[in-house]
């Protein structure tokens, strides 16, 4: 398959964190986010994805950080004996094209394409602090993606911390930017919280920042409620995930 020159665009569960969250004083606001228009970085970094299984279909967002590797959140791919995924569909990289809302790529791959990590804590006990997936594509097909940071290294550098995602009360299909400053996220030992307003199929979405010109991701949203009774979170990325996920990347290259 030819390498496209872009980067490539999971399902929102809706976990209550009780322990971490009901602490917190967030009153998430939908009205502060924003749809994006076009295919530049880091939109084309973020895709729109559904999750076959035997007798549903789930939408999600999802992130590549390496040609062929994605990251997005664990309950889109955690499987049991009774709901076992069938295939993953990627769209990626919505844009305008002379009044028409297109994509740089979409593509369906079979279960047995792909190969998927996600941690034993979340497959085991649902633990929301570990609720993240790495999934590696059979071919590349982007050779730009996000760079990989821990919040705490980024905090003093950059104006502002994003999750972009597909939610679902703006129909799965559009890019919605949403974000808070780097003062207002709650950084907890596995997890990042913080009151930016997510919805149903944003699981998944990148929590990412930029500096100096360069994209990086530094969290996988994957619980909320987008009710705004309590705070969101992602599972940040610690120095022991981001060389775990290194390491698949390794593992997995094309």
């Amino acid at each position: 398959m030819k390498t496209i020159n872009f980067t490539i665009f999971l399902y929102c569960g809706i976990f209550l964190i009780p322990h971490l969250l009901q602490a917190q004083n967030c009153s998430p606001d939908s009205s502060k986010r924003y749809q994006q228009f076009d295919a530049s970085a880091p939109n084309n970094f973020i895709c729109q994805i559904i999750v076959e299984r035997k007798k549903k279909r789930y939408n999600a967002t999802a992130s590549f950080v390496s040609a062929n590797v994605l990251v997005g959140a664990g309950h889109s791919f955690r499987e049991r004996s009774f709901s076992k995924i069938r295939s993953l569909i990627i769209y990626a990289g919505r844009h305008n094209e002379n009044g028409i809302n297109k994509w740089l790529f979409t593509k369906k791959y079979k279960r047995k394409e792909l190969k998927t990590f996600i941690p034993k804590r979340f497959q085991k006990k649902s633990d929301p602090d570990y609720d993240y997936a790495y999934v590696a594509l059979p071919e590349n097909v982007t050779v730009d993606f996000f760079q990989l940071s821990q919040f705490e290294k980024l905090k003093d550098h950059t104006d502002s911390i994003f999750v972009s995602g597909y939610p679902g009360d703006k129909g799965n299909k559009e890019l919605w930017k949403k974000g808070d400053t780097p003062q207002s996220i709650v950084n907890k030992d596995a997890v990042l919280l913080y009151s930016i307003y997510t919805y149903v199929a944003d699981s998944g979405a990148p929590l990412w920042c930029r500096t100096e010109n360069t994209y990086f991701i530094i969290g996988v949203h994957g619980t909320g409620h987008y009710h705004n009774e309590s705070c969101n979170a992602a599972a940040k990325l610690t120095d022991k995930r981001i060389l775990e996920l290194r390491n698949f990347i390794d593992k997995n290259k094309k």
